[in-house]
């Protein structure tokens, strides 16, 4: 696979993490030193959070036992600045979300990432969300 293949699928992998609430795959996808923020048009920024441990445990209680499903669709993935071991990319992310059997849009935006390779391979080193508009 290549390195550009590996990092859209630790976006999709990210992605997956909040909707399955698998928090072993969440873990997974930060460094250890992530940088991570979500900002909503018009309201506070949330963050940033500045490790791992801390930036899974906000987003961890923001999924588990959530009424609802979401699904987190990314798409229109750029890469802005690359070499060997690390990249600077944005990307569009969609949320839909089903509720009571109804499905509907409830958020669009994007991410803004820094990527790092490892020795267990591309890990976030920074995520910044930034959303259209609150749901």
């Amino acid at each position: 696979m290549s390195d550009r293949d590996q990092i859209e699928q630790l976006l999709h992998d990210y992605a997956w993490s909040n909707d399955a609430a698998d928090i072993d795959l969440l873990r997974a996808t930060f460094a250890e030193d992530v940088r991570y923020a979500i900002s909503i048009a018009g309201q506070p920024a949330v963050g940033p959070f500045t490790s791992r441990d801390e930036t899974v445990a906000f987003v961890a209680a923001a999924v588990s036992d959530s009424p609802v499903q979401r699904r987190h669709v990314v798409t229109n993935l750029r890469v802005l600045d690359a070499e060997v071991d690390r990249a600077s990319l944005v990307a569009y992310v969609t949320i839909v979300q089903t509720e009571d059997g109804a499905l509907r849009p409830v958020a669009a935006g994007v991410y803004r990432a820094d990527v790092r390779r490892e020795a267990r391979g591309w890990v976030l080193a920074s995520l910044s969300i930034e959303l259209d508009g609150a749901f």
